[in-house]
Formats: structure tokens, sequence, C-alpha cells
């Protein structure tokens, strides 16, 4: 789970530098480093959105996962965060079974207007680390 954590945290990095990464997938997540302290690197920036040079595109944006088109920058990336954990974790009932995580991946598939990714990622850090 840190590197779900990580991956938030390079996600929120990007966003506040005005990038929306839209490529997120366990095909473009590479990981090194040690195990307690994973370094993540984001691959394929084909689909990126810079939205500070263009903020308000004529063409719909493009995601890994089928997102809530309705939703606003951080709510994507919190919605598509938890579609990644969610496959990531199929076939591992066991953590479907701690209410926490449960609770934690709910929330981030359905965010609501007022969660940001800062505030998911913190959320995540206390219910997984």
């Amino acid at each position: 789970m840190k590197i779900m954590y990580r991956t938030g945290q390079v996600l929120l990095c990007l966003l506040e530098h005005g990038i929306l990464y839209t490529d997120l997938n366990p095909s473009n997540i590479l990981v090194s480093g040690e195990k307690d302290s994973p370094q993540i690197i984001l691959l394929d920036f084909t689909f990126c959105y810079y939205f500070r040079r263009n903020p308000h595109p004529d063409y719909p944006l493009r995601f890994s996962y089928h997102l809530d088109p309705s939703l606003k920058g951080n709510q994507l990336l919190i919605q598509e965060l938890s579609l990644l954990m969610q496959e990531l974790m199929t076939g591992k009932e066991d953590a479907f079974q701690s209410s926490s995580f449960y609770l934690l991946l709910q929330t981030g598939l359905h965010p609501s207007g007022h969660l940001y990714l800062k505030d998911y990622l913190a959320l995540m850090k206390k219910t997984l680390i």
C-alpha cells in the first residue's frame, strides 16, 4: 500500500504544477528502491493534460479507467487512484475484509466535490500505512 500512497504523492506533485496525469495503470508505474521506502516513477505522459496552458479543452480527456466525466481534476485523480488500487487488490479478499480499507476504497471511487487529493492521501496514510 505504500506504493499506492507514493503514487498518489507523485500525482499530487504533478497536479500542483499544472499537470493532470490521465494514464494511471500498472504498466505505467516504475517502482524502485527499498520495500519500506519505494521510489515511484510514472511513465508515458502521452495523455497528460497541461491545464495551466489550456484551462478549458475543447476535446474530451482520455483516461486509463472509465471515470465520471462530471468530476473535477482532484476528484478525477482520486477516482483514478482508487480504481488502480481496486485493480491491484483483486484476488486479495483479505484486504477487502478490513472496514477501513473498504471505506477508503468507496470514498475514492465516489469522491465528493469537496474532497481533494491531498486530503485523500492523508486518509490513505492514516488508514493503510
